[in-house]
């Protein structure tokens, strides 16, 4: 990419999301004893409803994270690569980037292709 201003908002949401990520694990480890308020054990959901609202903005942050890293293993450098790489490793699904540019773009809207429905099929035949 020759204008190096479109990785801002790329890299910038992949820091808050992962530093999010950081956090949340910290906070709900029975592990990690921080001094720190925004990191003791205090900040824990105790709740069905706290419990709701943390997985609720932790799935947002995460699909909007998962957007970056679909994007970034599209480029070129290798760099870009990794970081993207990186947003899929954190959900167990690292080979999403060598399967999706390799496999997805390669047989798509084809018989071959895992993520194309078959024609006249259902979204929920083709979910489960």
């Amino acid at each position: 990419m020759k204008d190096w201003r479109f990785n801002i908002p790329l890299y910038t949401c992949h820091l808050a999301e992962t530093l999010t990520w950081i956090w949340g694990l910290c906070v709900m480890s029975d592990q990690v004893k921080w001094s720190h308020p925004y990191l003791s054990q205090d900040m824990q959901p105790k709740t069905a409803l706290q419990y709701l609202l943390f997985s609720g903005i932790f799935g947002f942050l995460s699909s909007m994270n998962i957007a970056n890293g679909h994007e970034l293993i599209h480029r070129r450098e290798p760099f870009h690569k990794f970081i993207g790489m990186l947003v899929y490793t954190k959900f167990y699904t690292s080979y999403f980037a060598d399967e999706h540019v390799q496999g997805h773009h390669r047989y798509m809207a084809t018989p071959e292709d895992p993520a194309t429905a078959v024609k006249g099929q259902s979204v929920w035949a083709f979910w489960i």
